[in-house]
């Protein structure tokens, strides 16, 4: 009897100490697991027969059973575990790191849970795998793939982006990987995409920007931050926010530098302050091309937006007479001061804004217009010209003088200017004809026996002012004068000269048409010419008034001078 029971403690020592083996080597585990947790009958008999052939027998059916139902709950603990996402959240509470006092407590807590039993040791090995996935999901947040693969796909994605998406990751540094936490982690980041382009899209930083100077501090910076997180466009994630911030500044500066380039002005002034949609994408086309770009589409508009209307404000002060006036009222001569003077009173004006350089430039070419302008007009060129035509011409001749002018001295000239002017000029010519037939200049001219000083010339001019021919040129008057003058001393001279007489004398007091036309031909080619044909008539008729025998001189039909014109009182 002592033997048996010495047999019977030593076998079941045998079975103890097997069934441990058994279940270190994790057998029973993977039996388990192989079956899902479930299993028949027929399984468990299977189980034994193979265990009766193996080094782990002899083994006690009932314990291996109890060690079968043990490792089961064990094991759907564990999945309860994984499922609840209790452990996942542990290990991102601890960021990754934990100590001794921290796993007992977590296994304190499964415990008060209903987590047991449960391995520690399976516990362990999913914390280990939950951290190695929370730093690659961390490390793989942080080199900026995420936000680079949503910005990619314009935060929109299908599931053949998704299942690509992962592929890599399968053969990337970061796996193994949560892919449901990569997957939310997308989606905050769309999130922040779509919110990040509706804010660019709203001009917000472009218009901060700008109201900084392109320049800040991190007491602004923050001061942003806090202000978006009250805004509709929250969440955003401060580094793209920094990230289109600086895009923003190096737009400002590269709308800066096209702006002082000078190419703003040229294409505005090339299409006369008007474009179309066609000329808009040429320029943006031309710009991506260019030095210049990145740039701000809106930004660029608003530029161009802004030189139209100073182009349009310029182009309507050139062309209004202001402009003109104002240099007129200086006689073309004008210092620094009186054009800062100007330029603030069109600040109050309906021209502002304007540019106040190209505005100078509009003055001083206006100027230089105007001193063309009174040179050419002095020259007397103006009168000859129209005197040329006799008051008339066309289109032709008026290109035509346009044509001559522009490799002349008096070039740059304002067309409209020289218009002006020629039909002042033609004024005056008609005046002047219209004065000269009255007979008012001869008659003015032989009152004062062709003499006369600085008060009668002035006398005239004031008698002129008030008169049916005013305008008048005053010195195409003065020439008339002179031309005039020319003639009554040469009459004199002639008459003087007992020609004349002789003349008369020669014929008896009678003579015909041909005689007179002989004597214009002779006066014509003798030092008394020029000389007025009616006053030679007038002055032959007192000669013949003194021959008594021919008082009634007898001619035949056309013959003698002509009879003076009856002039004007």
């Amino acid at each position: 009897m002592t033997a048996y029971r010495t047999m019977s403690r030593e076998l079941d020592a045998d079975a103890t100490d097997n069934l441990r083996r058994w279940q270190q080597s994790g057998q029973p585990q993977a039996w388990v697991d192989a079956h899902g947790g479930h299993w028949g009958h027929r399984d468990w008999l299977t189980l034994l027969a193979n265990l009766r052939h193996c080094e782990f027998w002899p083994l006690e059916p009932p314990e291996a059973a109890t060690l079968l139902e043990r490792l089961n709950r064990e094991r759907s603990n564990l999945h309860r575990l994984v499922g609840s996402g209790l452990a996942r959240r542990w290990v991102e509470a601890h960021g990754g790191q934990w100590g001794h006092a921290d796993w007992l407590g977590l296994l304190e807590n499964l415990r008060e849970r209903g987590f047991a039993p449960i391995q520690p040791d399976a516990v362990q090995r999913l914390l280990e795998r939950l951290k190695q996935e929370w730093h690659n999901l961390r490390r793989w947040q942080q080199s900026g793939e995420p936000r680079r693969w949503v910005e990619a796909h314009g935060g929109a994605w299908g599931d053949h982006d998704w299942h690509a998406l992962v592929r890599s990751l399968h053969q990337s540094e970061f796996w193994p990987l949560d892919l449901a936490a990569a997957g939310r982690a997308l989606d905050g980041l769309k999130e922040q995409y779509r919110n990040l382009r509706r804010w660019v899209e709203s001009s917000w930083p472009r218009r901060w920007v700008e109201a900084q100077g392109g320049r800040w501090d991190p007491a602004e910076w923050l001061a942003l931050l806090e202000r978006l997180r009250q805004s509709a466009y929250w969440p955003l994630d401060p580094d793209a926010v920094g990230s289109a911030l600086e895009e923003a500044r190096r737009r400002r500066q590269n709308l800066h530098r096209w702006e002082r380039s000078g190419q703003p002005r040229r294409w505005v002034a090339a299409r006369a302050g008007r474009w179309g949609h066609d000329d808009w994408l040429a320029l943006l086309e031309g710009l991506r091309r260019s030095e210049f770009w990145p740039l701000d589409a809106d930004a660029v508009g608003a530029v161009l937006a802004e030189i139209q209307a100073e182009w349009r404000n310029l182009f309507r002060w050139e062309q209004s007479a202001e402009v003109r006036q104002w240099i007129e009222a200086r006689a073309g001569r004008w210092d620094r001061a009186d054009w800062l003077a100007l330029l603030e009173g069109l600040r109050r004006s309906e021209f502002w804004p304007l540019d106040a350089e190209a505005a100078e430039a509009v003055l001083e070419r206006l100027t230089a217009e105007w001193w063309n302008l009174r040179s050419w007009r002095e020259s007397g060129q103006p009168w000859l010209w129209v005197e040329a035509r006799r008051g008339e011409w066309g289109h032709g001749d008026w290109l035509a003088l346009l044509d001559s002018l522009r490799p002349s001295q008096f070039w740059p000239l304002d067309p409209e200017a020289v218009g002006v002017v020629l039909e002042q000029v033609k004024r005056q010519y008609g005046n002047l004809r219209r004065w000269r037939e009255s007979g008012q200049p001869r008659r003015w001219v032989e009152a004062r026996a062709g003499r006369w000083g600085r008060a009668d010339w002035q006398a005239l001019l004031d008698a002129l002012h008030p008169s049916e021919f005013w305008p008048l040129d005053p010195a195409a008057v003065m020439g008339e004068l002179d031309e005039i003058q020319a003639e009554h001393r040469n009459l004199a001279r002639w008459r003087e000269s007992g020609t004349a007489r002789d003349w008369v004398a020669a014929r008896a007091g009678r003579w015909g048409h041909d005689d007179w036309l002989a004597l214009r031909d002779c006066l014509q080619r003798s030092e008394f010419w020029p000389v007025d044909p009616a006053s030679v008539g007038r002055v032959l008729e007192e000669v013949r008034a003194a021959w008594p025998a021919c008082r009634t001189p007898v001619t035949s039909a056309g013959e003698g001078p002509p009879a003076p014109r009856r002039q004007a009182a």
